[in-house]
């Protein structure tokens, strides 16, 4: 299970939240949002990028970010 706290707002305009090895990062492009989630692997191999998408809004490139996250999550723990 995912273990969250709240979504961070970072000074350069990034939405972020952090559940263990897994980061989820939410950014305004233009008229939409970038969501991007990652996992570190290991000292020894840079971190893996588990998705990567776009939403039309704020509350809909958290939410897809934290489900996205939340089956990493599950997969990891497998």
């Amino acid at each position: 299970m995912l273990h969250t706290g709240p979504w961070k707002v970072r000074p350069n305009g990034f939405y972020s939240m952090q559940s263990g090895d897994i980061r989820l990062l939410v950014e305004k492009v233009g008229a939409g949002f970038r969501v991007l989630v990652t996992r570190d692997t290991d000292e020894m191999q840079p971190e893996e990028v588990v998705y990567a998408g776009s939403a039309a809004n704020v509350a809909d490139a958290m939410m897809t970010a934290t489900r996205i996250a939340e089956r990493a999550s599950a997969r990891i723990a497998a």
